[in-house]
């Protein structure tokens, strides 16, 4: 026994010479994955200690590459980021302290042909929501709504607006898109000038600005803000390809997406690439024009397990991928759906809006423009994994029969009422931009924009709004947890006792509160991923944990 005991302390002792006892787990890019974005980063999961002297980037044009490395504060995620763009066609390879591969990529030989529909933003001097009619209001619900339209012509608005009109701010900006409030408190809105997002308080005043990584530019169809300062968006990622075998051009520009999951000290946390998991053969797109949009992801939203639905429009299609490995966990719809659909033949045609529910249900905005009988439609759905089903719960259908040719959303309220915003409304202004039913579906309001330029919006939410007090930024103190994942409670590394700890779901919804504490009970907690803050005197501490 005691030769056993002596050999395993000469291995554990030599392995931490040789680096052996550190675990490397590069989750971007995907081994030997190709056209990579020539500023890609590269995401690396560390089981301990790690430096930038552990790794070293190879080339097939240089011997190696210089790179800056930057590290989470709180899960082990690295990032090596080239110190400058990797040349078109080259080869990569990142190793590790032992000379091991740990990826190889190759690099996209050449730049695709992507003309942005980027303007020059003008500003308009008044600020006043547009015309509008109200053909019932008896609702219960109370929250403003948040919105952002847009006109042909006309001048584009964010606004946030009480049920009867009433206006509680408003900016009219032509150049902004997808104005709404944050899980974490925060305004957001899209800038397609500068292409980011940007955040703003309480105040209205603009705090911090938020764009993709790796040399990728966000696009405005999704972005959240969660209470842990991490931000959740995607970007379009470009590829120059040849679909003569499609029949189409030999140099077509296909766009991919790219979602991305960035905290706040924009470390690159999550990269995925619907390159790499999504064939050209499944999208609805015609394979025969010069610019191919073949997937379209325009709504992400986080299961209650931490892992993402995403909603891909030229897909028609729903799906569910592991936040860890990118692997596909349920697809909905589509030509590739794995659920069996049941009450609802004609499934999803050009959908919106993904969201899932805190009891676990799935709502989706269906345009439902290729169906049978074209029809735009608010869904809910149960997924049930054991038996591989979805099942249409719910749904309510446009009042007045139309379908959405694109854009819209579904909300479910607190009070149980289904709040809907048609998206767009085919130039009738008799059509209603927003709908909100009950349970039992009947309209309990109802707004239309009634100007000439047939306002629509891409989102339209309630939200309860505090207009009086700002968010106020914190430092933040680099402190873990532990266990982690826990089932009873939760420690700090430290030992630290902290003035507030606040503890949130994946939808950014207050779960627990606790003052003067140094450990969290969480045993009433259901099993999931969640976020906590915890403040002492001005400085912060974000982290997130999971139940078992």
């Amino acid at each position: 026994m005691k030769v056993i005991q002596i050999f395993l302390s000469i291995a554990i002792i030599c392995c931490s010479a040789w680096g052996w006892s550190q675990d490397y787990v590069v989750t971007f890019p995907l081994n030997n994955s190709k056209n990579l974005h020539e500023e890609s980063v590269i995401v690396i999961r560390a089981n301990g200690e790690s430096s930038k002297t552990d790794f070293t980037i190879e080339s097939d044009i240089f011997s190696t590459i210089d790179f800056d490395f930057e590290k989470s504060a709180s899960n082990g995620i690295v990032n090596l980021i080239p110190t400058s763009a990797f040349f078109l066609g080259d080869h990569i390879r990142v190793r590790n302290q032992n000379n091991d591969v740990l990826v190889q990529f190759d690099i996209r030989t050449r730049k695709a042909n992507f003309i942005s529909d980027k303007e020059e933003n003008v500003y308009a001097i008044d600020k006043a929501i547009p015309a509008f009619t109200i053909d019932s209001n008896i609702t219960t619900s109370t929250g403003p709504i948040f919105f952002r339209n847009s006109g042909t012509p006309g001048d584009k608005y964010m606004g946030i607006m009480n049920s009867d009109g009433s206006e509680i701010f408003s900016q009219a900006e032509n150049q902004v898109q997808n104005f709404d409030l944050q899980p974490s408190g925060y305004l957001s809105y899209y800038d397609k000038v500068d292409e980011w997002f940007l955040l703003m308080d309480s105040a209205y005043t603009i705090i911090d600005t938020i764009q993709g990584a790796s040399g990728l530019i966000a696009d405005f169809h999704e972005f959240i803000h969660l209470a842990n300062g991490n931000s959740l968006l995607m970007s379009e990622d470009p590829q120059t390809t040849d679909l003569s075998s499609f029949g189409g051009l030999s140099n077509a520009t296909v766009v991919g997406n790219v979602i991305q999951i960035i905290d706040d000290n924009d470390v690159l946390l999550f990269n995925w690439r619907s390159w790499d998991y999504i064939n050209l053969t499944e999208t609805s797109s015609l394979l025969t024009t010069s610019n191919v949009d073949y997937v379209h992801v325009n709504a992400i939203d986080y299961d209650l397990d931490g892992n993402l639905i995403i909603s891909a429009r030229n897909l028609n299609q729903v799906y569910k991928i592991h936040i860890s490995t990118g692997d596909f966990m349920w697809r909905l719809g589509g030509s590739m759906g794995d659920l069996t659909v049941i009450n609802d033949p004609d499934q999803l045609s050009l959908q919106h809006d993904c969201r899932i529910l805190p009891d676990g249900h799935l709502t989706v905005f269906d345009n439902g423009v290729n169906h049978s009988t074209p029809l735009a439609k608010a869904k809910e759905y149960v997924i049930d994994t054991a038996a591989n089903t979805a099942t249409l719960i719910w749904s309510y259908a446009h009042p007045y029969g139309q379908p959405s040719s694109k854009t819209g959303n579904v909300q479910r309220l607190a009070n149980g009422n289904t709040f809907i915003n048609w998206g767009d409304r085919g130039g009738d202004l008799n059509n209603p931009n927003f709908t909100e039913v009950n349970s039992l579906g009947e309209i309990v309001y109802q707004f239309r924009f009634t100007a000439a330029a047939s306002y629509s919006c891409y989102r339209a939410r309630r939200h309860a709004w505090d207009i009086v007090s700002a968010i106020s930024e914190r430092e933040q103190v680099k402190i873990s947890l532990f266990p982690n994942p826990a089932t009873d409670f939760i420690s700090f590394s430290n030992k630290q006792r902290f003035d507030l700890v606040l503890i949130f779901d994946v939808h950014g919804k207050l779960i627990l509160k606790q003052e003067n504490a140094n450990e969290i009970i969480i045993q009433s907690l259901n099993p999931g991923l969640y976020f906590l803050q915890a403040y002492s005197g001005e400085d912060r501490f974000n982290s997130k944990f999971v139940k078992q």
